[in-house]
């Protein structure tokens, strides 16, 4: 049997050297790529035959016949090499030259047994070993990374948009999934939104569901209490902040309301730092989720400390105040600012030397330390349309300071210190409460109600800073107000109820004030004053004036006279007139009387009119008579003849009555028709009734 092997090919195996790892199937066996890389036998890495060992080997094709007289290998029982040869230096030969050598199977072995062998050969091993182990655990390692499902990454949503990936699915906006399983959240807002992305957003103080449209986050619900901070100084209006003092406040009182959600569940409130803010600050459009409130607090400044010498409480007809024996200060230094005792808060009416007063009592006799305190923190002007507290806030706009209208709105601990000719506080409509705090106008009134709902003052300081002029307190247009333990000092009327406007003041044991006005307490055109009987007065012109001419009235008198007509001329489409009976009402609720008081007609408890007279236009004829448009009922006693106006359609009827012996013929106007004829007749005892129904035409 002869094999054409060629003798460089034997020699390669000879020494050991395989053509393929023996471990592919162990090491890789999942990727076909490499498989097919490690079958290939086309010589892919492009190895030489000097990097093998083979470099002083013939490179000769052995299927060619002239290579073969030379370089071939013949199987059979010797091996015969012609040509060129160099013997391996191993069998001892250096000849080189042309000749003949015959090879038998021993000379194989021996050539075997003698090949070349590297000294450091294991050490290679080991560095294959190695190096083929380290390939293996980063494949498994990268395979096992693209095999995970478990975001290896850590990539987040808004990591893929900012990518430039289009992320579709991942949000039911429809069913708001947003909101039902877990958004988006965290203390900083995301820096590149996309329209209609939801946000939890969770600074300190606070966590509120925003949604990023039109190119900016819009605070939609919050969740729990919050808590905000401004300050003028050091703050910044970013949304991300406003969690804390100084730097992390926002910067503005008007900023911080557009942070607050459209509903929130849960007591807001705003803590202002010290200083003024030339802003009008307009509070609405907040919805609460429940009984829940906002409260915007300033900062209060400490003018004074001292101790308390001796307290009065105060009652019905004396202030409540508080001696310090060392005080020293100078009279009405301190009129509008707060006495601080504890954490009562109460305004300052007027002081002496060394003695404090304010308007309503102190609620309990304080001892040991107090403070004299007034706000720090100022705001142009506030419009209020909805429920909201504002406490120890101080403004000083040019115009009117608070404007109020719809919801409840409430001010405590304040002062209001407008401009010269404007208004402290006017109130449209809604519910005003101004509590513990000072009123203090320049030539305009203190507070101005017209239309609202109630209004409520209890224990303030109403002074005029400037000349004697306008009205502590005015109500008009239906208003109705609870003024109670007030003062009120050196306006030209201190309380007015002019326009059906109402003021009660309530007689409790708490102190009312009413001082040098020119007018203490004025009504009229139909407003009215009552329970002024604790009232104290002193240095006003008129203490009570009201002016009966226009249904005017002080007090609690049991009736009003009015001497004058009645003349109610309506300007808009309103009840003109209304008769409002008591709860416990069983007598008549008006009665019409002649001069002498004999009652001619009445309105009943229960809305009966009846009339102790004749109600219809009653009259008795015996000769002919042209009825007219003030009869309604005609008798006639001999014969005549009743000519009725002319039928328009009016709907006027008439009762035409004989109660004679004779004929009473009734006429139509020129052709009008009664009952389809032109005329019709009465005998005695008979009589008709006739309705204008149309023109021309009597039924």
């Amino acid at each position: 049997m002869s094999l054409n092997i060629p003798k460089h090919i034997i020699e390669h195996e000879a020494l050991g050297v395989k053509s393929k790892p023996q471990n592919d199937a162990l090491y890789e066996p999942k990727n076909s790529n490499i498989q097919s890389h490690i079958s290939n036998t086309s010589n892919p890495h492009s190895v030489t035959a000097t990097q093998v060992g083979l470099g002083n080997v013939p490179n000769l094709d052995t299927t060619n016949a002239v290579n073969k007289a030379h370089d071939v290998v013949t199987a059979g029982d010797g091996i015969s090499v012609t040509g060129q040869v160099v013997t391996n230096s191993d069998r001892g030969s250096s000849a080189v030259g042309t000749h003949e050598s015959t090879y038998t199977h021993a000379d194989i072995a021996n050539n075997t047994a003698a090949r070349h062998t590297h000294s450091n050969k294991s050490t290679l091993d080991n560095i294959q070993e190695a190096l083929t182990t380290a390939l293996k655990g980063n494949y498994d390692s990268a395979y096992s990374h693209v095999s995970a499902t478990n975001n290896p990454h850590s990539t987040t949503l808004e990591l893929a948009r900012t990518a430039g990936n289009t992320i579709s699915g991942d949000i039911n906006f429809n069913k708001f999934k947003a909101i039902a399983m877990a958004c988006d959240n965290g203390a900083t807002l995301p820096t590149s939104p996309s329209e209609g992305q939801w946000f939890l957003h969770t600074p300190t103080g606070r966590k509120v569901l925003l949604q990023f449209t039109n190119g900016a986050w819009y605070p939609l619900y919050s969740f729990g209490a919050m808590t905000l901070y401004v300050d003028g100084t050091n703050g910044t209006n970013s949304a991300n902040l406003g969690y804390g003092t100084g730097a992390s406040a926002y910067k503005t009182i008007s900023y911080a309301w557009t942070q607050l959600p459209s509903v929130f569940c849960g007591n807001i409130t705003i803590n202002v730092a010290a200083g003024t803010y030339a802003e009008t600050l307009t509070c609405q459009g907040k919805t609460a989720g429940g009984a829940y409130t906002i409260t915007i607090y300033g900062t209060i400044t400490t003018v004074y400390t001292g101790t308390i010498s001796s307290a009065t409480n105060g009652g019905t007809t004396t202030q409540g105040s508080i001696t310090d024996s060392v005080g020293g200060f100078t009279v009405n230094e301190h009129r509008g600012r707060f006495l601080k005792f504890g954490s009562t808060y109460r305004p300052i009416d007027t002081n002496t030397v060394d003695t404090l007063y304010i308007p309503s009592t102190l609620g309990s006799t304080p001892t040991g330390t107090y403070e004299i305190v007034e706000p720090a923190t100022i705001v142009s002007a506030i419009v209020t349309i909805q429920d909201v507290t504002f406490a120890r806030i101080k403004t000083n706009a040019s115009g009117i300071n608070i404007t109020h209208s719809i919801g409840k709105a409430i001010f405590e601990n304040c002062v209001l210190y407008p401009g010269a000719g404007y208004n402290c506080a006017y109130a449209i409509s809604g519910e005003l409460r101004i509590n513990y705090s000072s009123i203090l106008p320049n030539g305009g009134s203190g507070i101005v109600c017209r239309y609202s709902n109630n209004v409520f003052a209890y224990g303030n300081v109403i002074y005029q800073r400037g000349a004697k002029a306008n009205a502590g307190i005015v109500v008009t247009k239906g208003t109705a107000v609870l003024a109670v333990a007030n003062t009120v000092d050196n306006f030209a009327d201190g309380i007015m109820a002019i326009g059906s406007g109402s003021i009660d003041m309530y007689p409790t044991t708490n102190y009312h004030g009413v001082r040098n006005c020119a007018r203490g307490l004025t009504a009229n055109q139909g407003g009215q004053i009552i329970n002024t009987a604790n009232n104290q007065y002193s240095g006003n012109t008129t203490n009570e004036n009201s002016t009966t001419a226009t249904f005017g009235s002080v007090g609690t008198p049991s009736q009003y006279l009015f001497t004058g007509n009645i003349f109610a001329d309506g300007n808009a489409n309103e009840i003109q007139a209304r008769i409002q009976g008591h709860s416990t009402q069983t007598t008549n609720l008006q009665t019409w009387e002649n001069s002498s008081g004999t009652v001619l007609a009445y309105v009943s408890q229960t809305g009966v009119i009846k009339s102790s007279g004749r109600i219809k236009a009653f009259s008795i004829k015996s000769t002919n008579y042209t009825v007219t448009a003030n009869d309604e009922v005609v008798v006639f006693t001999a014969t005549a003849t009743a000519t009725l106006p002319s039928a328009t359609g009016s709907g006027q009827t008439y009762r035409v009555c004989n109660e004679g012996t004779g004929t009473v013929t009734i006429d139509g106007n020129s052709t009008d028709t009664i009952k389809g004829s032109l005329t019709q007749t009465l005998a005695g005892g008979e009589d008709l009734i006739l309705t204008d129904y149309a023109s021309g035409k009597w039924v």
